[in-house]
């Protein structure tokens, strides 16, 4: 095993929407925690998330973070019970959340046969407009800390990868990986018409180890989707759990491909790197229209439960030799 004072520390952040906010407790914790981290990959919300953690001092990243989701959240849920956060989320999944993305024009009329065509049911400038005020992109990209940022090319189905080492990430990079075919506007970058990730990495763990760690490290690659659950019985739960299924099985596939093809020859340089992979589960107290619950509650619980999941795993033990070894974690809310 390679030697050195103290490992190196990535992180991973999927995509999930609403349910980011469980990020914010997680990076909240490791701010606290003041741990050295040099590489962060994201998808979708994942690499909001990231931008406004790194676009800024690294003492007032709550701040930024918390402001984001000041922005979010609907407080016309007043209440945690199950009918009103359901119809919160189909007012955001239908109305928008003001400050962050709203109905335009034609918009769903373009499904009429006498309207213009159009390729989004939302505009997302109130979100442009949130991220040029949150984030220091110049701290963002001259900072000491790596961000890789991934998004899906629309047209030839191919996954695309920025580097903060490679590429001065802009808004517009931010705003492609959190274009949600249908919902929002898809952004062209260099020529290629960009959309949200989830339907191909939503864990952008490949993308984060796109360069073998040259020493020993720790990862936390922090997920939004259960794998297992109980069965589903109803119209709610079904949506819940496809949606689960969906980016759980991306996420599993991606960290085992990781190990296939990346164990051997950390194992021959004398490399350990330990992932944990850390996961949110809300169980049944989570709605089938999650991702679009921004009601106070929801954003609450789940940024304790990325709090108390982080800080249960900030101290892991180190992994049994030279390799890439995954621990997987789940936490309830």
């Amino acid at each position: 095993m390679a030697h050195h004072p103290s490992p190196d520390h990535w992180v991973c952040l999927a995509g999930g929407n609403a349910l980011g906010s469980f990020h914010m407790g997680a990076i909240e914790a490791l701010v606290r925690a003041r741990v050295p981290v040099s590489r962060v990959a994201g998808a979708s919300i994942g690499a909001v998330m990231a931008g406004l953690w790194l676009g800024g001092p690294p003492e007032t990243a709550p701040d930024r973070i918390g402001a984001f989701w000041q922005r979010a959240t609907d407080r016309s849920a007043l209440s945690d019970l199950r009918a009103l956060r359901q119809a919160a989320a189909m007012r955001a999944l239908l109305g928008g959340r003001p400050r962050l993305f709203g109905p335009t024009l034609p918009g769903l009329w373009a499904m009429h046969p006498l309207a213009p065509d159009d390729d989004h049911i939302h505009s997302t400038a109130p979100m442009r407009r949130a991220l040029l005020d949150l984030i220091d992109f110049d701290r963002l990209n001259d900072g000491g800390t790596r961000l890789i940022v991934n998004a899906l090319d629309q047209q030839t189905a191919e996954d695309v990868v920025f580097d903060s080492a490679e590429t001065r990430l802009t808004v517009d990079h931010l705003m492609a990986t959190t274009a949600l075919p249908v919902l929002f506007p898809p952004v062209e970058i260099g020529g290629r018409l960009l959309v949200d990730p989830g339907l191909s990495a939503n864990l952008p763990i490949r993308a984060l180890f796109r360069e073998a760690p040259a020493r020993d490290t720790l990862c936390w690659a922090i997920d939004l989707w259960p794998p297992t659950a109980q069965r589903a019985v109803s119209p709610d739960t079904v949506a819940r759990r496809s949606q689960d299924l969906l980016f759980a099985a991306q996420g599993r596939h991606a960290l085992e491909r990781l190990v296939e093809t990346l164990s051997p020859a950390l194992q021959q340089a004398g490399v350990a790197v330990a992932v944990h992979h850390l996961g949110y589960d809300g169980g049944d107290w989570e709605i089938g229209a999650k991702a679009f619950d921004f009601s106070p509650t929801a954003m609450n619980r789940r940024c304790r439960a990325g709090a108390a999941a982080m800080e249960q795993t900030l101290a892991p033990p180190a992994p049994a030799g030279p390799g890439l070894h995954v621990m997987r974690h789940m936490f309830c809310s």
